[in-house]
């Protein structure tokens, strides 16, 4: 028998289970209750790496940019999947400074080179 990768990784069925619903709201359009869902697993399990990157993607989606604001860091912005670096400079972009924005995109972009969306949006907020 072989046991899943992520109750190896110390998550439980349950837990998993709750995972996979909050990916198929998030994956229908139904992004509060995923990123409540999300948020719940992230609070109660810290341990677990993967709930924050995708929490805050699914906030962002959701529109609850302070939440994204408060999770994300700086390490999220320079070791993080795009699409978390992109949801994370997307709320900076509408609740911060144009400064701030462009302060982030540039950590983003010197990191990975061109990001077409990134790049559409600071022309856009300039």
């Amino acid at each position: 028998m072989q046991i899943p990768f992520a109750l190896v990784c110390g998550q439980t069925s349950s837990a998993e289970l709750e995972y996979q619903k909050a990916l198929e709201l998030n994956k229908s359009a139904n992004y509060l209750e995923s990123a409540k869902i999300l948020k719940a697993l992230m609070i109660s399990n810290p341990e677990i790496e993967r709930y924050k990157p995708d929490y805050i993607a699914v906030a962002s989606n959701a529109n609850l940019c302070s939440e994204v604001v408060k999770f994300g860091n700086k390490n999220h912005l320079t070791h993080a999947p795009v699409y978390v670096q992109e949801a994370i400079f997307s709320c900076i972009a509408k609740l911060d400074s144009y400064a701030k924005a462009e302060e982030v995109a540039k950590s983003i972009l010197g990191n990975h080179g061109k990001n077409e969306s990134i790049e559409l949006n600071m022309v856009v907020l300039a």
